[in-house]
């Protein structure tokens, strides 16, 4: 898939990614459980005004959800961010 046509196009969410630094020469790709994502979620909401918090848990139980992976990238900067992409990809593509 191009990234020229994702600015263009609908794209129905399917799966969640969550980033991180990594320790590793090569990208790593964990499963994250809807607890962890949760309270991922819970700590990202900054508003306490009840009607944000109200519309913000039917976003955060709609995430929750879906599959959720944890993308550590590599240490190594060059060429990082594709090689992180390729990874992820190739995953979410075995999933299907």
């Amino acid at each position: 898939m191009s990234f020229d046509a994702w600015d263009r196009e609908w794209w129905p969410v399917t799966a969640v990614t969550v980033v991180a630094h990594g320790e590793r020469n090569e990208p790593e790709i964990v499963a994250v459980s809807r607890e962890e994502m949760l309270a991922h979620l819970i700590r990202s909401m900054l508003s306490r005004r009840r009607d944000d918090v109200c519309a913000f848990m039917r976003s955060a139980i709609a995430l929750v959800a879906l599959p959720t992976l944890r993308l550590a990238h590599s240490r190594a900067a060059p060429g990082r961010g594709l090689r992180s992409i390729d990874a992820l990809s190739a995953r979410l593509g075995a999933a299907k």
